[in-house]
Order: C-alpha cells, then sequence, then structure tokens
C-alpha cells in the first residue's frame, strides 16, 4: 500500500513540526499520550505540548501490532521499527533514521483504529532523489537453494523465512531497492559460513566451485548492476590459489571472499588459519592477481562456543564474536609479517573493521613495547599496515561516531560503504550515509563509491 492511499485510510491530520519538535497538545488524536522527554523521565515541558518522542513510542507500540504497518503506510518509505526510540540522539532519530532525514513538514498524526490510545506520529521519508548520493555496496550475500537451512543456526525464528528469500533474491525485490536507494553497483558474496565449515576438503572445494560457477552466471544476467567476490575452499593453499586464478581470469569476479577460519578434521572441530608460512604461495598468487582479499566472519566450532559462549550465546555471532574471530586472524596475518613478504596485498574486513581500528594505538603499544623482544615478524606497526594493505567497510556499523574515528585514524581513503544486506536493510545503510552531514559531499561520495571504485578498478 503507497503512503496516499494509507492516509485516507486511517484518521490522519497533518502536521507540521517546529524546531522545537513538538505538536500541539490540543489534537485530539493525542489527547490521551503521556509526556516523555527522549529519555522517558517526566517532561518539564509546557503542558500546550507534547514531545514528539511521546508519539514515537505509539508508534513504537502501533509497530508491534500484526499488520499495523501494513495499514500504515510502505515500511520502506515510512522507516522500520528496528530500535527502540528512547534510543535515539540529542540530535534526534527515528528507528535508526536521523530526524533530519525524515521530512518534518510531511509528518502525519495516525490512528490504528480510531481511539486515541493507539495514535502516533508517521515520518515521510525524503525521497530517493532528495541527496541520494550513487553508491557501490560490497559486503552483500546471496545464497544457493540447497543451503538456506543453515541461516537457522545464527538467526531468529520469525526471521528465516524472510532472510532466506532475501538470500535467494538477486533481480527482483533486491534491486528494486537498490534502485530506490541509490545503490548502482552490488557486489555479491555466498553467505557465511559458505566452504569454511565444510571440514571434508573434496566438499569444501566442490562447493566454492559450484557458488562461484552460479555467481557468475547471475552477474551475466545484469553486469552492469551486479559483481562478484569468489569463495574458495581453504585446506590447502594450492588448491585455493587454483580456483582464486579461475575465478578472478576465467569467471571475471572481483575479488575473493573467505569466512574466517576453514574447518578441518573428522569432527570439524579442527581449524586452519592463513597466517603461517606455508600459505606464502597462495598470498603470492593474490598479490599476482592484483584483487581485494575479504575476510568476513562465521560461527566459530562447538568446542569454543561450549568454553567461550556457555551461558552468554547472544554473544555468539554478530552482537560480538564475529568480530573476535576475524581480528584474531587479522592479527595473526599481520604478527607473521604476511604484509613484509607481500607489501601489494590488500585486504578487507567488515563491521567497521571488526573493533581494530579503535585498538590500534594499545595493540601497537603492546607489540613494540613488549613483543618485539620475542621475535615479532612483522616489521611495521598495524598502523602503518591499515594505511597500505587493509581496508575497512562499514557494513552492518552505521554508527557515525564509529565512521569519524575510523576515517580519522585510518584515513578515508580506507574505508568503504557496505550494507551487509540481507543481514541489515538496504534503506538502513543508504539513509544513515545519505544524512550524514559531518562530511563533505566530497568525501561521502568517496565513500559512496569512490574508494570502491580504486579498490576494486571498476570503470
Amino acid at each position: 500500500m503507497d503512503v496516499t492511499r494509507a492516509e485516507e485510510e486511517c484518521p490522519v491530520r497533518r502536521i507540521s513540526l517546529s524546531d522545537r519538535t513538538t505538536v500541539p497538545r490540543e489534537d485530539p488524536a493525542i489527547e490521551t499520550v503521556d509526556r516523555r522527554t527522549a529519555n522517558g523521565s517526566p517532561s518539564s515541558m509546557n503542558p500546550g505540548d507534547a514531545h514528539v518522542g511521546d508519539l514515537l513510542d505509539r508508534f513504537w507500540k502501533a509497530a508491534r501490532v500484526p499488520n499495523t504497518l501494513e495499514r500504515i503506510a510502505d515500511p520502506g518509505r515510512v522507516g522500520r521499527a528496528t530500535c527502540d526510540p528512547w534510543a535515539w540522539s540529542a540530535r534526534g532519530s527515528v528507528f535508526g533514521f536521523p530526524l533530519r532525514r525524515l521530512d518534518p513538514q510531511r509528518a502525519f498524526i495516525f490512528s490504528v483504529d480510531g481511539s486515541p490510545s493507539t495514535a502516533a506520529i508517521g515520518f515521510h521519508q525524503i525521497g530517493p532523489d532528495d541527496n541520494m548520493i550513487s553508491k557501490i555496496a560490497i559486503e552483500e550475500a546471496f545464497s544457493l537453494p540447497d543451503l538456506i537451512g543453515k541461516t537457522k543456526d545464527y538467526t531468529p525464528a520469525f526471521r528465516v523465512d524472510e532472510l532466506n528469500s532475501q538470500l535467494l533474491d538477486i533481480h527482483a525485490q533486491r534491486l528494486r531497492d537498490m534502485d530506490t536507494y541509490g545503490v548502482d553497483f552490488m557486489v555479491l558474496s555466498l553467505t557465511s559460513p559458505g566452504p569454511q565449515d565444510q571440514s571434508d576438503p573434496k566438499k569444501a572445494e566442490a562447493l566454492a566451485i559450484r557458488s562461484n560457477d552460479y555467481l557468475a552466471a547471475e552477474i551475466a544476467k545484469n553486469p552492469k548492476r551486479f559483481g562478484g567476490f569468489a569463495s574458495l575452499s581453504m585446506h590447502d593453499p594450492h588448491v585455493a590459489a587454483e580456483e582464486a586464478k579461475r575465478a578472478i581470469k576465467e569467471l571475471k569476479l572481483l575479488g575473493l571472499i573467505v569466512n574466517d577460519f576453514q574447518s578441518c578434521g573428522d569432527d570439524g572441530e579442527g581449524a586452519i588459519f592463513y597466517d603461517q608460512p606455508e600459505w606464502d604461495a597462495f598470498w603470492q598468487t593474490v598479490q599476482e592477481l592484483d584483487v581485494p582479499f575479504y575476510i568476513h566472519p562465521r560461527l566459530t566450532t562447538p568446542n569454543v562456543q561450549s568454553l567461550f559462549l556457555k551461558g552468554r550465546p547472544w554473544l555468539g555471532a554478530s552482537a560480538y564474536f564475529f568480530s573476535v574471530g576475524v581480528s584474531l586472524h587479522v592479527l595473526g596475518i599481520y604478527c607473521n609479517g604476511v604484509f613484509d613478504r607481500f607489501p601489494d596485498l590488500q585486504i578487507i574486513i567488515g563491521h567497521m573493521g571488526e573493533h581494530l581500528p579503535y585498538q590500534l594505538w594499545r595493540i601497537d603499544h603492546r607489540l613494540q613495547y613488549v613483543q618485539k623482544g620475542r621475535g615479532l615478524p612483522a616489521k611495521k606497526t598495524l598502523t602503518e599496515v591499515f594505511k597500505t594493505n587493509l581496508r575497512i567497510t562499514t557494513s552492518g556499523h552505521f554508527g557515525t561516531s564509529a565512521l569519524l574515528y575510523a576515517i580519522q585514524e585510518l584515513g578515508i581513503d580506507r574505508v568503504m560503504f557496505s550494507i551487509d544486506y540481507p543481514y541489515d536493510m538496504i534503506s538502513h545503510g543508504c539513509t544513515w550515509l545519505d544524512s550524514i552531514t559531518e562530511l563533505t559531499e566530497e568525501q561521502k561520495t568517496q565513500l559512496a563509491s569512490g574508494n570502491a571504485k580504486k579498490a576494486l578498478k571498476l570503470a
């Protein structure tokens, strides 16, 4: 249902929000709304005003009623209820969208069933053509039909069916959302864990080949809008190198991606990391191919989960432990001198750098102060390596303060836009980027697409 029709079907009175983000108290649709400040504490507002936070609270409650969002408006145009409305910054945000991205002249009051108790406020997002930047997104997942059953391992039950549908879709809703929110080009990769949780080397190799062939065929249907990163089996460095060459030279994929360590052993509890000398032949191939190598997270082994996450299962995936695995792997590659031996190697890590940019000073300080005397192979500091060999993306991390800090530490040329679709929504990532005011338009363009064009050698 479009917004206009939704407004006609619901009791709606248009309002205009002032800079004080207040609305007339006498509006009958909100007369029973409790007045609170944005943090939920009692308000000291004038009796004639109702804070917008009160109305957002009503919208939050209404959004939890079955079918309410469909009755109100297309959720892609109004905004998805993804966080508590009290969790807004001092500048104000609605469900993760900064208020400046929502059009105050097109706010409206609605009541789901005509009663004041369900009154709430809705916002029309500023249209796609308003200050929208052209974007390239590079950590965006797809799946093969026979693999979608694995999503239940790291997705709430209510989300599994929707997520599976989004992972399988490439050319329908995904492309429509790209058009709506200004994603001109998307780099696809097989969703985690891919070949990395196949402890049988032959099965892992077969899955990588099958996935890369499938991906290349899908890209060929619309090469102006899609590119891809090749999956690899990482049981053997020489086998991995051969598939990397095939994927880049024959299939014309844009880079390589692995999901952290490679499971191995009869029980699948073993783990292969790629930071030891026997992997130099592989890294030599990657450097010669002159393409980026993306290290993406995965769930850890059952034994590690039992040891470290028993009693705290909520931390086992993207909330925390994903970053633990990838940051450890990247640090191992760095410490073992891989970047010294292969100075042109380019590695990408997502999720705003998997915590690493915010620990650079301490890591460098402790490694140089304590570990140098223990034969640390790395010749450069990690900070130096980040500025020449490592890039990060914003995938699944739409925090402006974190972004600005990463840019300050690494330089803006080392940071690229990504979404992490469908684990995060295209609308969320793009609306966030478009709304940032702390960067110049030139900087935002560089972040949104310029750096990706350079890293991926896109025309």
